[in-house]
């Protein structure tokens, strides 16, 4: 990659979203992006440790700010609030970093460079680059997600896909075949950590949707970027390193119906579930196959369901379809977030 990008780090605005006490974790980001030589980074508090305002002062100088959020408003509400405050600022460029991600030496120079390629052919406003983290490797989570792009499917599920999920079940290694690409490739949408961009992408497609709460508000925005001709482009040789595995991850699980009804907590699945409701139901797929798809989606969830005693489980995610696919957004009033100072989003 040869384009010497026209902004240089210091062009570059990285905000992230911090809850309960992760201090340790926090300030590891905090100290590759500044080692990388970004030129501003903005925290929000979402619910953190009440210390974490006067550990940022002590440790750090004027180009980290903290903005406190009144009240827990999910990662949605962070991100979006985050994005609003960093377009305050003159930055060209906005890099956006969960609160355990750390840039490896380097990676935010060679973000910036397939950046710079990519104006080559697309303009600023529809072009964002994304970072590899581990958890890509993971679970086919860039490629053959709930979003993979077959317009028959039900939340990424598709009968025609049974004989080779069964094989794959029975032969680990065959899902861990496919490789990251050595060379930049376009997505579909993208996570949150690691995503670089413009700050004329946010004024022209719009902040991420604070009323997703938690979950898959990076999807939809990322989406509706390339919904409007937009790029992203993801680039194996720009490294960020995940300092903390122990969050929520589907990948643990060995399919998605055991994921959704054996894992995580109650609030967790419904937002995440509900959000992916409203996403399905924004991209139209409404034929014979996707019916079909979806009807055996939901036979299988119950007889699970049935099978396993998750009875309470499985009225929870109708629940979350009804509401998803009605437009019920926002935060609901049978699933608060933990308000407390030292909760979790």
């Amino acid at each position: 990659m040869s384009s010497a990008s026209p902004f240089p780090p210091a062009s570059v605005h990285v905000v992230t979203v911090t809850y309960g006490d992760r201090w340790r974790l926090l300030e590891q980001t905090i100290e590759a992006a500044l080692h990388e030589g970004a030129g501003h980074v903005t925290v929000v508090d979402n619910g953190a440790a009440d210390n974490t305002a006067a550990q940022l002062q002590r440790r750090f100088d004027e180009r980290v700010s903290l903005i406190r959020l009144e009240r827990n408003l999910g990662s949605a509400g962070g991100f979006h609030a985050g994005m609003r405050e960093a377009m305050r600022h003159p930055h060209a460029l906005l890099c956006l970093l969960d609160d355990d991600n750390v840039f490896t030496p380097g990676a935010l120079s060679r973000m910036l460079a397939t950046h710079a390629e990519g104006l080559r052919t697309t303009a600023a406003d529809a072009l964002a680059v994304l970072a590899l983290r581990d958890e890509h490797f993971v679970a086919e989570s860039l490629s053959s997600s709930d979003f993979s792009g077959h317009a028959d499917a039900y939340l990424g599920f598709r009968i025609l896909d049974l004989p080779a999920k069964i094989l794959n079940h029975l032969h680990p290694a065959r899902r861990r075949a496919a490789a990251v690409p050595a060379m930049p490739a376009e997505l579909r949408w993208a996570p949150w950590g690691g995503l670089l961009f413009h700050r004329q992408v946010p004024e022209r497609i719009g902040l991420p949707r604070a009323d997703y709460v938690l979950y898959n508000d990076d999807i939809e925005w990322s989406m509706r970027l390339v919904a409007a001709g937009g790029r992203i482009v993801l680039d194996s040789r720009a490294r960020i390193e995940d300092v903390d595995n122990s969050g929520h991850s589907a990948a643990i699980y060995p399919n998605v119906f055991v994921s959704l009804l054996c894992g995580s907590s109650d609030f967790r699945t419904y937002y995440e579930f509900r959000n992916r409701c409203n996403l399905e139901q924004q991209q139209g797929h409404y034929g014979l196959m996707n019916r079909l798809n979806r009807a055996m989606f939901w036979s299988l969830l119950a007889g699970c369901a049935l099978a396993w005693g998750r009875l309470g489980r499985l009225r929870l995610l109708r629940a979350a379809m009804h509401d998803g696919e009605g437009g019920r957004m926002g935060l609901s009033e049978h699933h608060p977030l933990p308000n407390h100072r030292g909760g979790a989003a």
